[in-house]
C-alpha cells in the first residue's frame, strides 16, 4: 500500500500545473501516488498531465468532462490506492521537501485519522494567524472549530470511506462542508506547528449566477449540519459569511436568475436558529427585503404610463 495519495483536480492549469507536480514529487516521501484529475480542461493542460506521467509513474492521470472540482477530487478518491490522502490545487505548492513526511509520520506515531499544520499565503512561511493552531497535539474537533484550510491536512482513506465523507458535487463552497464532516467523523485531529500548504490566492474571482446559488446552497447545507451536531462556534461563523458575502452576491447577481435566487434566500432564511443568534423573532435576511424593494419598484415602473404606452406602440408595429 502507498503511504499518501495526492489528489490534484486540473481545470486549464497549464500555467502553474508544472511547478504544482514539482513541489510534489519532490517530497522526501517518495512512496506516494499523485492523481491528477484532468476536468476536462480546454487547454494543453493534459498533454502536460500525461508527459509528467510518461516520466514518473507514481503519477496516475484521470482523463473526464468538467465537472468541478468536488467531483473531480471524489473521483480521486476512488482511485486511490494509499493508506492517507492529501489534496491540492492545481495553482498551489507544498513549502518545503518533507511536508508530506512530517505528516505521515506523525499521523503514524500517534495512530491520527486527520492531520495537518496551517496555511501559508503566497509564501509567507508565518502563515495566516487565524489558521495556526494554539498547540501542538490533538483537538477534540468542538474544541477548535474549523472548516477552512482543508488542504492543509491528510486524511485516512478508511475514515473517509467508512463513513461516506466525499465533497458536494458543487461548482463552489464544497471544500468547507467536506473538512466539517470528515472532522466529524474522525472526532478529533492532530496538529502540527508548521506551515504544511502554500495557497497562492490566484485563483480568487467573483461569483456568477450559478456560482451563487452554489454558495448560498453550501451555506444552507454548513447551516444545517453545524446546527444538528451542536458545533455553534461554526454555525455562528457560517451565518456571518450568508450576512455579508452570501447577501452580497445575491443582490448582485440577482436580476440574472432573479426565482432561483430568491428561494435560496427564502429557504436559507428559513433554517435560521434565530434562538441560537440572539435574533428578534421577526428577524428577514435583509437581502430578501432589499430584493423585494427591487421587485416593487420594478412593477412600478413596469405599470407606469410611459411603459403602457410602449407596450402599445410595440403591440401595434408586431414587435415582441
Amino acid at each position: 500500500m502507498k503511504t499518501i495519495s495526492v489528489i490534484v483536480p486540473v481545470y486549464n492549469g497549464e500555467k502553474y500545473i508544472d511547478n504544482c507536480l514539482n513541489s510534489i514529487l519532490k517530497q522526501t516521501l517518495e512512496d506516494i501516488e499523485v492523481i491528477c484529475v484532468n476536468d476536462g480542461s480546454t487547454d494543453s493542460s493534459s498533454e502536460i498531465l500525461h508527459r509528467f506521467a510518461k516520466a514518473d509513474d507514481r503519477i496516475k492521470v484521470i482523463d473526464k468532462k468538467n465537472q468541478g472540482a468536488g467531483a473531480a477530487r471524489n473521483d480521486g478518491i476512488r482511485s486511490s490506492e494509499a493508506k492517507y490522502i492529501a489534496f491540492m490545487d492545481a495553482d498551489d505548492l507544498y513549502p518545503g521537501n518533507s511536508v508530506l513526511k512530517t505528516l505521515y509520520e506523525t499521523a503514524e506515531n500517534n495512530n491520527a485519522d486527520i492531520c495537518g499544520g496551517y496555511i501559508c499565503s503566497n509564501g509567507n512561511l508565518d502563515g495566516d494567524a487565524f489558521r495556526k493552531f494554539s498547540r501542538e497535539g490533538f483537538f477534540p474537533v468542538k474544541e477548535e472549530q474549523i472548516d477552512y484550510g482543508f488542504s492543509r491536512f491528510i486524511y485516512k482513506r478508511a475514515c473517509l470511506l467508512e463513513n461516506n465523507v466525499f465533497f458536494p458535487e458543487r461548482s463552489v463552497f464544497e471544500d468547507p462542508v467536506f473538512l466539517v464532516k470528515a472532522l466529524h467523523a474522525a472526532g478529533k485531529y492532530y496538529a502540527v506547528n508548521e506551515c504544511t500548504y502554500i495557497y497562492t490566492e490566484s485563483h480568487h474571482k467573483d461569483l456568477n449566477a450559478g456560482q451563487t446559488l452554489s454558495y448560498l446552497e453550501g451555506l444552507k447545507e454548513m447551516l444545517q449540519f453545524t446546527e444538528a451536531n451542536h458545533y455553534d462556534d461554526l454555525y455562528k461563523k457560517n451565518f456571518g459569511r450568508l450576512e455579508k458575502e452570501g447577501q452580497y452576491f445575491a443582490e448582485k447577481n440577482y436580476p440574472e436568475k432573479p426565482k432561483e435566487i430568491f428561494c435560496r434566500l427564502v429557504e436559507l432564511n428559513g433554517v435560521i436558529r434565530k434562538d441560537l443568534l440572539d435574533l428578534p423573532e421577526d428577524y428577514v435576511l435583509p437581502a430578501l427585503i432589499t430584493i423585494n424593494n427591487m421587485a416593487c419598484k420594478y412593477e412600478k415602473i413596469r405599470n407606469n404610463a410611459l411603459f403602457s404606452f410602449l407596450r402599445k406602440v410595440r403591440k401595434t408595429y408586431g414587435k415582441k
